[in-house]
């Protein structure tokens, strides 16, 4: 157990949650509906298979599908805030109540790579436990992150929480679906109040929008 938390507390990569490159994640179900997309939006299959190259491209996945391409879209930054209302069942619930824009994706992000999804709001807004477990970091001794809290769900399964004005919660804390845990803030590396989520799976970053549901 502790093998794998120490994992996971290093597989938090010290980056800004800047925001991302302007676009969306958009979930395909094939690809005649990929090629609609890209014809839509102005772009070629090319274009979308260079801003996800860690994806099939087959269907049944979500897709990231740039608004710009070129030498501009790998180097410039613009704030974008998408709605994530429509998402399904997944296992863990959507961790700040009632706010349901992102202002950066999970992916690529020029040279680097989003691990999370910035989830913007008020400073002070709470936030939740997106599934019941046991807390296993809360601090602010991670560069960059702020005050922290990471929760363990079981068989290598973790939730991070980042940037919280305050952590309402200790290490070691058995906590609920659904109760509340820190406080929305702008601590550590940020550009304004938001929430920085990630899913880890088996010390793996995963898309949380793949994992996630608007309500229980």
């Amino acid at each position: 157990m502790l093998r794998h938390i120490f994992g996971i507390l290093l597989l938090i990569l010290v980056t800004s949650c800047a925001t991302m490159k302007s676009g969306q994640y958009v979930y395909v179900e094939g690809p005649k509906e990929l090629e609609s997309l890209a014809k839509l939006k102005g772009l070629t299959l090319e274009d979308i298979r260079n801003a996800n190259p860690n994806k099939s491209l087959q269907g049944h996945e979500w897709v990231f599908i740039p608004s710009r391409v070129g030498i501009a879209y790998f180097f410039a930054d613009t704030y974008v805030l998408e709605d994530y209302q429509n998402l399904g069942s997944g296992r863990f619930l959507w961790p700040v109540p009632n706010h349901f824009k992102v202002s950066s994706h999970f992916g690529p992000r020029g040279r680097r790579h989003h691990d999370g999804i910035d989830i913007p709001a008020k400073t002070g807004t709470p936030i939740v436990a997106s599934d019941h477990g046991v807390v296993v970091y809360s601090d602010n001794g991670i560069r960059g992150y702020g005050n922290l809290i990471v929760v363990s769900h079981g068989t290598d399964v973790f939730t991070v929480y980042a940037h919280n004005r305050k952590n309402l919660v200790d290490k070691g804390d058995r906590v609920k679906r659904g109760q509340v845990i820190a406080q929305v803030g702008n601590t550590g590396r940020s550009t304004g109040p938001h929430l920085h989520f990630e899913i880890r799976v088996k010390n793996k970053k995963r898309n949380p929008a793949q994992y996630l549901s608007r309500a229980d």
